[in-house]
């Protein structure tokens, strides 16, 4: 597979960061686990995480960039 970098903007407010990732399963993997350490942060008290495919598209459609 072919080697994949992911740039990501998270709000206006932020620089853009990306990631490196030796193929594409593992670059989604990545934006999975972004959306998961962005749910930590917003339910804190919260000791499991659960969400659904549509939570996740929500999440990337609100991607600045």
């Amino acid at each position: 597979m072919a080697h994949t970098v992911l740039l990501v903007q998270a709000s206006e407010l932020e620089t853009r960061q990306y990631s490196d990732y030796d193929n594409l399963p593992d670059a989604l993997q990545g934006v999975c686990h972004m959306f998961e350490q962005h749910l930590k942060k917003s339910f804190p008290k919260n000791t499991e995480i659960q969400y659904d495919l549509s939570q996740l598209f929500a999440y990337i459609d609100e991607l600045t960039d």
